[in-house]
């Protein structure tokens, strides 16, 4: 297996990413993806924006934000929670364990700023649900609620 490297991201990474989430959406994994744009990019560089690089190359990536609960069933009023934005890893790259270690490091720096509730909402289409729910499932989550349509 190569070795990726996790990196915060920064101005620096924003073509890469866009790039990435230009080939998300051609993948037509996610009901209503639309990729953000560099404004929108720029608003979640921070601690929560990270990077996997593969011998220089930008691979995945994975952000969040950190929000104030007004009181939800499973975080309790005033707490903090990091939501999870966005995860993508490029088609070649994935059972690599580079969207775990992504996640990981992303909880990991959330526990360091004192934040221990996390949030995912995922849109993944029915070809990719159950990976997508046994993925997360490895890393400690459990579902809230299920929406369906039909």
């Amino acid at each position: 297996m190569d070795k990726f490297v996790i990196r915060q991201g920064n101005e620096d990474y924003l073509k890469s990413v866009m790039t990435l989430q230009l080939k998300l959406a051609a993948e037509d994994i996610i009901y209503g993806f639309v990729p953000a744009n560099k404004e929108e990019l720029q608003s979640k560089l921070g601690p929560y924006f990270l990077v996997a690089e593969l011998n220089g190359s930008v691979t995945g990536y994975c952000y969040g934000s950190v929000h104030e609960s007004e009181g939800l069933v499973v975080i309790p009023k005033g707490e903090k929670y990091l939501e999870v934005d966005d995860v993508y890893i490029r088609p070649e790259c994935r059972d690599q364990q580079v969207g775990g270690k992504l996640l990981d490091r992303l909880m990991e720096i959330a526990g360091m700023e004192g934040v221990a509730r996390i949030l995912i909402y995922s849109a993944s289409n029915s070809k990719e649900t159950d990976k997508v729910l046994q993925f997360y499932r490895r890393h400690g989550f459990k579902s809230w609620y299920v929406q369906m349509f039909k």
